[in-house]
C-alpha cells in the first residue's frame, strides 16, 4: 500500500449495455498530491494534505468519458486524441503516440479490488499512480441527483446527451 487516494467525478450515470464510451466534458480525473501517509504533526497539516488535489479537467480531446465493460469492469477516460483514432468508441487502451501509450485514465476490474491508470488524452493526465497498477484497499460511491425518481432520471440523461451528441463544441 502506497496510501495514494485519487478517483474520478462524472456527472452522467454508470450504465451496462452502451456500445461504447459515453459522458459529459463535466467528468475529471484527481488525485491527492501527496500519499495519505505523508507523516501529519498536526490536525491542521493533515487537513493540508487532503486539501491538496490536483485535477485533470476533461481536455476535448476526445469523448472517451466512460465505459462500463461486458464483464462489469469501469473504465475512466482511453485513448488518444481524436485525430489520431478513428473509432473513439473502441476500448482502445493500446494506441501509440510519439510520447509513448495512451490508455484508461482510471480503470477498476470487475470486483473493484484491482486497476490500472495510463496516460489519457481524455484528461490530459499522467497515469494517476506511480507504475500504473493498484489495489483498491477503500472505495466510494457519491451519487448527487436533482431528481428523486428514475423516470426524471432518465428523462435528464436522455436530454443532455443529446445535448452532447448534436451540440458544437470549442476544443480548448
Amino acid at each position: 500500500m502506497d496510501g495514494n487516494v485519487f478517483g474520478c467525478f462524472t456527472s452522467s450515470p454508470w450504465r451496462r449495455g452502451t456500445n461504447g464510451f459515453y459522458g459529459s466534458g463535466e467528468a475529471f480525473l484527481w488525485k491527492l498530491a501527496l500519499s495519505r501517509f505523508t507523516p501529519c504533526d498536526t490536525p491542521e497539516q493533515q487537513a493540508d494534505l487532503e486539501r491538496n488535489v490536483i485535477v485533470h479537467a476533461w481536455s476535448g480531446k476526445n469523448r472517451n468519458v466512460q465505459f462500463v465493460g461486458s464483464a462489469f469492469e469501469i473504465r475512466v477516460g482511453s485513448g488518444p486524441p481524436d485525430d489520431d483514432n478513428d473509432d473513439d468508441n473502441k476500448e482502445n487502451d493500446d494506441c501509440n503516440n510519439k510520447n509513448g501509450s495512451f490508455g484508461f485514465g482510471l480503470a477498476m476490474e470487475q470486483f473493484l479490488d484491482l486497476g490500472t491508470s495510463s496516460e489519457c488524452a481524455t484528461f490530459s493526465s499522467p497515469p494517476l499512480v506511480e507504475d500504473g497498477t493498484f489495489a483498491i484497499a477503500n472505495l466510494e460511491v457519491w451519487a448527487l441527483t436533482p431528481v428523486t425518481t428514475l423516470d426524471m432520471a432518465e428523462k435528464l440523461e436522455l436530454g443532455r446527451q443529446f445535448i452532447f451528441d448534436h451540440g458544437h463544441f470549442v476544443h480548448v
